[in-house]
């Protein structure tokens, strides 16, 4: 469903990222391993994006819910 060229960037992204998560890191990697595949591309691509302030104010749930409505 995405190009390769898609999932490359959001994993470089999301990596880059993780590491100033602090203690969201581990909810966030345990709750990603629970989407399917395409949602995981499309929440690393958000992770690897958003302001880091966001990830430490809004719950997992909140990104997911916009991912799902994509």
């Amino acid at each position: 469903m995405f190009s390769e060229q898609l999932r490359q960037e959001a994993e470089l992204r999301f990596q880059r990222q993780l590491p100033y998560f602090g203690q969201r890191k581990a909810e966030i990697l345990c709750q990603m391993g629970q989407c399917s595949e395409e949602e995981q591309i499309l929440m690393k691509f958000l992770y690897g994006t958003m302001p880091l302030r966001d990830v430490g104010v809004y719950d997992f749930s909140v990104f997911y819910g916009f991912v799902r409505h994509a």
